[in-house]
C-alpha cells in the first residue's frame, strides 16, 4: 500500500510538472532562430574584382556566395549557410567562399544578386540585420 501511495505521489507530481512546461515553438517562432542564429549585419560587395577569393575560387556577383567575417572564417570553406532576413522572413542559402575582413563578428558580406534576394528594398539599402547559422 505504501508503495502505492508513493508510485502515485510520484505521478501527479510528473503530471504537475508537464502542465507547467511551456508548449514548444513552432518554426517561426523567433526563439528558435535565435537559438540557431548568428545575428549580424549582411552588406554586398563585387565578388568579380579579378582576383580569386580566399577559398581559391573564381567568383561571380551571379552566384549565391558569402564572404565571411575573419574570425568565423577560418575552417569553413565551402560551407554552407542559411541566411535570414528578419524583417520578411526571407530565407536563402548560401556558399562561404570569401573573407571579409572589415566584417565584424557574426557579420557578412553577400554577391549582389545574394543581397537582392533577401533584401527586398534591394543595393540601395545597403545594409542589413540578419541570422544566419551553418547549414
Amino acid at each position: 500500500m505504501m508503495f502505492t501511495r508513493s508510485a502515485a505521489a510520484a505521478l501527479a507530481l510528473l503530471a504537475g510538472l508537464a502542465t507547467a512546461l511551456p508548449a514548444p515553438a513552432n518554426e517561426t517562432s523567433p526563439a528558435v532562430v535565435e537559438k540557431r542564429g548568428n545575428w549580424g549585419t549582411a552588406t554586398y560587395y563585387n565578388a568579380e574584382t579579378g582576383n580569386q577569393g580566399a577559398c581559391g575560387s573564381w567568383l561571380s556577383n551571379n552566384g549565391y556566395t558569402v564572404a565571411m567575417n575573419t574570425g568565423q572564417f577560418q575552417g569553413n570553406c565551402w560551407r554552407g549557410i542559411v541566411i535570414r532576413n528578419p524583417d520578411t522572413n526571407v530565407q536563402q542559402w548560401a556558399q562561404v567562399v570569401d573573407m571579409c575582413p572589415g566584417c565584424g563578428w557574426n557579420s557578412i558580406d553577400l554577391t549582389p544578386s545574394l543581397f537582392q534576394a533577401l533584401v527586398p528594398a534591394g543595393l540601395g539599402q545597403g545594409v542589413q540585420t540578419v541570422d544566419w547559422w551553418w547549414a
